[in-house]
């Protein structure tokens, strides 16, 4: 009987490994048996139990397989190679292929089987389907399985309950109905990679830290001294730059293309015309971190019918009858394949999504109205007409504000073209619109090689500056919610850059800042800082506190009482313009765009004087678009409600200078045992150097300053003087000073006792 079975699988193209063997009444019973498909070694068959049903004359009558694993090893393109040669193996058999075609109507009845489906690739996962069965006689061809899980590194997928109905062909079979009772995908999104920053523990003095010095700000087009360091890592930087905007660019469209042509055999050849799959509840479910966004249950259908395959995704209707449907058709053989997504208006809620997901709020009140289409070419062409509105949309996002979003009303439109073929994508007409705020966007993105060529232009045409402020939700200015503006603001930006040579990159950059503020919220008018007030900082500690400063406090100096080395060091350290400008300075803005980008990485901001007030005055330290709008609403207002010599005077009391150290009468008593009307040249600089980082140190253990950060001064001073904010003799006494931590400049005319200049307690 053992000879007899391996006989009859080897004329089928398998090798039997029987367990054990039970003689019946017109059957044999094969127990523990494994099977092995010759040529394909990818796949293993273990068998729980077999009957083999013989007729009278001892031929085959049927086959019942009950319990049992298919296992299968290696990846899909060996496994598919492995079963393509095997069945061309079984056709090109003399007698084999005569006895395994007399037996193509064998009737076989398969139950309870699982399968497992192991990747040779380490990062690949298992793929799973339980309780397979099989059924085939004269009158039917039937198969399903209880449930099955497909993983991969970006997702998985599970469908349960599926039954398969199939029709013969002289190829095999073909589907003909499926029927799929639940089916659920999961997608899980990578967050974009941020680089860490180079954070560097606060250093004692005389420590060997020494972090690289900033770049001064911009004086009449001065040098920037870390220009050398990064043009040398411009190309490897925009390289990544590339990567990131555009994988399209790294791919090509004949991959593409060849991938579209198997999907279009595997349909042609598995669903036979017509074919029909309905899946009665189809679930998405898209991660994000610990964030999930839910669609569905709604059902699917897939259609063959000639040469087209058609597809659909229907949620459910609202009270009204309107919805949102997803349809996309496939031609199997040349033809644009064709989605779209049109519908609405619709809740959130009757598409799925769940209170709470994506930190979308209040979802059964959001209505949402889409009509996009898309359409793929032979060529590789991807055509896209967009368009969109939500309303009453209530976001929860930390990124945007500490409190939720709500009555968001946004619209959007336009036409992108990614041409795979060419490795380029456009945008044209973009906008995206918030209230009466309209921002247009077109641009393109074209690959030349493994580098990117990036054109891109957003423009906000003129715009009643009230209208800016009413558009924006509660949450996002909180503080400003009484503010009136008045005057129009526009924008107009382009930037253009290639990759291959980063030094080329241009920006344009024109704002038509006309706003005028005509009534100011009275908790934040900036008038009260002209007597105390209450500010917050934070200690050298890390503990956040509150101290009253303000004019006649205590450590309060005005600015007659400074040296006019503090201004020049500003100047020159932080905001080269700051007396020309509205507290937006428009080429500081325009040259930072242009060196980030040449760098491909941010090494140069465009905050002014005014602005740092603003947060220092107004704003905590989280990054939140909140404070970032905040922040420019403030500026304005100190712009309009200040002179620039008051803004000098409070910026110079509350910045910090150092670990826990604020104000300038605190810095010069800290670092260098003096007050703030008799620092030198010198020492004024380095206050104004310390200031983007002014927790990091730069004095050796004997007090000296290291040479780096001296040579550093130096460079200052000669930009000091290139914008005449010093004299000749000026600098040639600056370049000769030799700064020490804890001691007053030689020609200081005060002497100091615990900090505090004796001609101030002469005055007490």
């Amino acid at each position: 009987m053992r000879s007899v079975a391996r006989a009859k699988a080897a004329a089928r193209g398998l090798e039997l490994d029987i367990g054990n063997v039970r003689p019946g009444w017109f059957c044999v019973r094969l127990g523990d048996t494994l099977v092995q498909l010759r040529g394909a070694p990818a796949i293993r068959v273990k068998v729980e139990r077999v009957q083999v049903r013989l007729t009278p004359w001892l031929s085959l009558r049927g086959v019942a397989v009950e319990g049992g694993e298919i296992s299968i090893e290696g990846a899909p393109d060996t496994v598919m190679e492995q079963l393509k040669a095997w069945r061309a193996q079984r056709k090109s058999g003399d007698g084999e292929a005569g006895d395994a075609a007399g037996s193509a109507g064998l009737p076989i009845d398969v139950e309870d089987v699982s399968l497992v489906w192991n990747d040779v690739d380490p990062k690949a996962l298992p793929q799973r389907v339980a309780g397979l069965y099989f059924e085939r006689s004269a009158e039917v061809l039937r198969a399903g399985f209880a449930s099955a899980e497909l993983q991969s590194p970006w997702g998985s997928a599970s469908a349960n309950d599926v039954a398969l109905e199939l029709a013969a062909t002289r190829e095999g079979a073909v589907l003909r109905l499926a029927k799929v009772a639940r089916v659920v995908g999961r997608l899980a999104l990578s967050a974009p990679g941020e680089a860490a920053p180079s954070l560097q523990p606060v250093p004692a003095p005389g420590s060997a830290a020494e972090p690289t010095p900033p770049a001064a700000s911009d004086p009449g087009g001065a040098d920037d001294p870390t220009a050398a360091k990064t043009g040398r890592r411009g190309a490897e930087r925009s390289r990544d730059l590339a990567d990131w905007l555009a994988p399209f660019a790294t791919q090509s469209w004949a991959k593409r293309s060849a991938e579209l042509d198997a999907l279009r055999r595997v349909a042609r050849t598995f669903l036979a015309d017509p074919a029909q799959i309905d899946v009665e509840s189809v679930q998405l479910e898209i991660a994000r971190g610990s964030s999930v966004l839910n669609v569905g249950p709604a059902p699917f259908q897939l259609r063959r019918e000639g040469q087209v395959t058609s597809a659909s995704f229907t949620p459910p209707a609202e009270k009204d009858g309107k919805r949102l449907t997803l349809n996309g058709r496939l031609p199997l053989d040349e033809g644009p394949i064709e989605i779209s997504l049109e519908g609405g208006p619709i809740s959130l809620q009757t598409l799925g999504i769940r209170e709470g997901d994506f930190g979308l709020l209040g979802v059964s009140d959001t209505q949402l109205t889409l009509a996009t289409r898309v359409e793929l070419s032979p060529a590789g062409a991807i055509d896209i007409a967009a368009s969109g509105h939500v309303s009453g949309l209530a976001l929860a996002q930390a990124a945007l504000a500490p409190e939720p979003l709500r009555d968001v009303d946004l619209t959007w439109g336009g036409q992108i073209q990614l041409d795979l073929g060419q490795r380029k994508f456009t945008i044209k007409n973009g906008e995206l619109g918030l209230e009466r705020v309209v921002v247009q966007l077109s641009g393109s993105v074209e690959a030349a090689g493994d580098d990117l060529q990036v054109g891109l232009r957003v423009d906000v045409p003129n715009t009643a500056c009230q209208d800016l402020l009413l558009a924006a939700p509660p949450a996002l200015l909180p503080q400003l919610q009484e503010l009136k503006l008045g005057g129009t603001f526009a924008l107009h930006s382009r930037v253009w850059l290639d990759s291959s040579d980063p030094k080329k990159t241009e920006v344009e950059w024109a704002l038509e800042n006309r706003c005028k503020v005509l009534e100011t919220p009275e908790a934040v008018d900036p008038k009260r800082f002209r007597q105390p007030f209450q500010h917050f900082v934070t200690e050298a500690d890390g503990r956040a506190t509150e101290l009253t400063t303000g004019p006649t406090t205590e450590h309060w100096v005005a600015l007659s009482d400074i040296t006019p080395n503090m201004e020049t060091a500003l100047i020159v350290c932080e905001d080269s313009r700051f007396f020309s400008h509205d507290g937006f300075d428009n080429k500081a803005i325009r040259d930072s765009i242009l060196h980030n980008l040449r760098a491909g990485r941010f090494v140069r901001g465009a905050s002014t004087l005014t602005m740092q007030l603003a947060k220092n005055l107004y704003l905590g330290r989280e990054k939140t678009l909140s404070r970032k709008l905040q922040e420019a609403a403030f500026t304005l207002m100190l712009e309009e409600r200040l002179s620039k010599e008051d803004i000098l005077e409070l910026y110079l009391n509350v910045v910090e200078f150092g670990p826990g150290i604020y104000g300038i009468r605190n810095a010069a008593s800290h670092y260098f045992n003096s007050h703030p009307g008799e620092l030198s040249l010198g020492q004024a600089l380095y206050l104004g150097s310390v200031l983007p980082s002014p927790k990091a140190n730069h004095f050796q253990e004997d007090g000296a300053l290291r040479t780096r950060w001296a040579e550093h001064l130096q460079y200052l001073m000669r930009i000091a003087r290139k914008i005449n904010r010093i004299s000749d003799d000026e600098l040639e006494a600056g370049l000769g000073e030799h700064i020490v931590f804890g001691q007053a400049h030689p020609n200081s005319n005060s002497d100091f006792l615990f900090g505090t200049p004796l001609y101030e307690l002469n005055d007490g």
